[in-house]
């Protein structure tokens, strides 16, 4: 199986629109094909991202219905990870840092984003040569590689 580690983004996109990449890789997960990671801070962080009144009053699709149907799937279908060591300290942006952790205790291979300050890691040789078993990849990167080793 696929391990993973999926950034709160791709979580809102999934819920926004059922005909893109990060839905695509979120259905990867419901059927059991990809296993992801999660903690409870970011499960939090999916809610309070869900609920924020400029992107709930943007998008209709954020009822409150869909916010809690969508953060049942993720506890129904994801990993939930209790306790993180901070293995790797990311100055450039803190607030990511638990995404990265997460992905390395949980030896995932993979990292979904689409955050250029976690894509541009890939360029940092210094974390290559760290961590050469995580992949840091986009959706669109992740189902491209997933079709490939499948």
């Amino acid at each position: 199986m696929t391990d993973a580690v999926f950034d709160t983004v791709i979580y809102l996109q999934a819920t926004l629109s059922d005909k893109g990449a990060a839905y695509a890789c979120w259905q990867l997960v419901e059927k059991g094909e990809v296993r992801v990671f999660i903690t409870e801070a970011i499960l939090a962080e999916i809610e309070d991202v869900l609920n924020r009144p400029k992107l709930r009053k943007k998008y209709s699709v954020l009822t409150d219905e869909k916010i809690a149907e969508v953060l049942q799937s993720v506890r129904a279908h994801a990993v939930l990870i209790e306790n993180i060591n901070r293995i790797y300290a990311f100055e450039r942006d803190p607030n990511d840092e638990i995404f990265i952790n997460l992905a390395l205790v949980c030896k995932a291979e993979f990292l979904v984003s689409r955050d250029n300050d976690l894509l541009d890691l890939r360029k940092d040789e210094s974390f290559k040569i760290s961590f050469p078993q995580l992949r840091i990849v986009s959706p669109a990167e992740f189902l491209e590689i997933y079709r490939e080793i499948k």
